[in-house]
């Protein structure tokens, strides 16, 4: 397995957790910043890819 795929499969599993935990939380704002975790993530994701093309 690549670094780059290890990579990809780490910030997936990372972007997974983080939307979890912001369904868990009661607190808007801890949703919000677990939400932009996630959203980070995916944009890495996202960003990785493009740069590999």
């Amino acid at each position: 397995m690549s670094a780059r795929n290890d990579d990809e499969i780490y910030y997936r599993e990372r972007e997974r957790q983080s939307r979890e935990m912001a369904a868990q939380a009661n607190d808007p704002g801890v949703q919000q910043i677990h939400m932009q975790f996630a959203q980070a993530y995916a944009r890495r994701v996202r960003d990785d890819k493009h740069e590999a093309a």
